[in-house]
C-alpha cells in the first residue's frame, strides 16, 4: 500500500463497519472492547477480541518489534494495516448477506461462502508461534526458517462449516507485499476486491447475490 493507502483503508472499514452496526449484523465476535490475554515463552500478551478494533499507536509500537524478532520481517503491507487499520473480525449473521452453516446452503444446492474480512491482532501471532515451536519440538523437527504469520481463520471456519486452521503470510518476508494463502494473492489485491465487495468478497463467486446490500456497504469506499 502506498503511502496514502493505510489511512483510506481505515476509512473504508470504519465506514462499512458502521454500516453492518446500523444494519443489526449479528456479529460473531464482541462488538464492545473485550480483551483476550495470554502468556508465552515470548513474553505475556494482550489483544483485542472485538469485530472492529481500531489500530493503537502504543500498542503497535510495543508489539511490532517482538513479533519481528519472534517470528520474522512482515511486508510492509501488513506492518502498514497494523499501524493505521488494527484488528476486524465480521463473520456473523445478516439475512440474505452472511450466515452459518444452517443457512449458507442455496436451493441449487451451492454453498455460500461469504469471505467475510477478517484480520487477527498483531500480538495474536504470538500464541500462534508459541504452538507452531512446540509442534515442532514434540515431532523431533529442526526449527524451520518460515513461519506462517496468522492473518485469518481458513474459508471454512469463517462460515462455521467445519475446520480449524488459519491463513495468513508465510514471514520472514522482507518486501512490499506477500502472497495471502487464503486467495493465493497478493494482500494488498485481496484487499481491494473485499473492499470492492463491500467487505465480501466472496459473493463475486456467485451469480445471485444482494447487491442493494452490497451497494449499500461499498457506496464511497476509497481506492487503496
Amino acid at each position: 500500500m502506498c503511502t496514502p493507502s493505510p489511512k483510506r483503508a481505515r476509512h473504508n472499514v470504519e465506514l462499512i463497519h458502521d454500516r453492518l452496526c446500523r444494519m443489526g449484523f449479528d456479529f460473531l465476535t464482541p462488538n464492545t472492547p473485550v480483551l483476550e490475554r495470554g502468556s508465552t515463552r515470548f513474553g505475556e500478551v494482550v489483544y483485542p477480541y472485538q469485530a472492529f478494533a481500531a489500530a493503537e499507536a502504543g500498542d503497535f509500537a510495543h508489539y511490532l518489534p517482538r513479533v519481528t524478532e519472534t517470528c520474522g520481517q512482515l511486508p510492509l503491507s501488513l506492518e502498514a494495516w497494523y499501524e493505521h487499520v488494527g484488528t476486524v473480525a465480521w463473520m456473523g449473521d445478516f439475512s440474505g448477506l452472511c450466515g452459518y452453516q444452517y443457512d449458507l446452503l442455496t436451493e441449487q444446492k451451492e454453498y455460500v461462502l461469504p469471505d467475510p474480512l477478517c484480520v487477527f491482532p498483531l500480538a495474536y501471532a504470538l500464541i500462534e508461534y508459541e504452538d507452531h515451536v512446540f509442534r515442532q519440538e514434540e515431532d523431533g523437527e529442526q526449527p524451520s526458517d518460515d513461519f506462517l504469520f496468522p492473518i485469518t481463520h481458513d474459508m471454512l471456519y469463517k462460515h462455521r462449516l467445519y475446520g480449524d486452521g488459519y491463513e495468513g503470510i508465510r514471514v520472514p518476508a522482507e518486501t512490499a507485499d506477500a502472497e495471502f494463502t487464503l486467495t493465493n494473492e497478493p494482500f494488498v489485491r485481496y484487499l481491494r476486491r473485499s473492499f470492492e465487495w463491500g467487505g465480501f468478497p466472496g459473493w463475486r463467486r456467485h451469480e445471485v447475490r444482494p447487491e442493494t446490500l452490497l451497494q449499500h456497504l461499498r457506496a464511497g469506499l476509497l481506492p487503496i
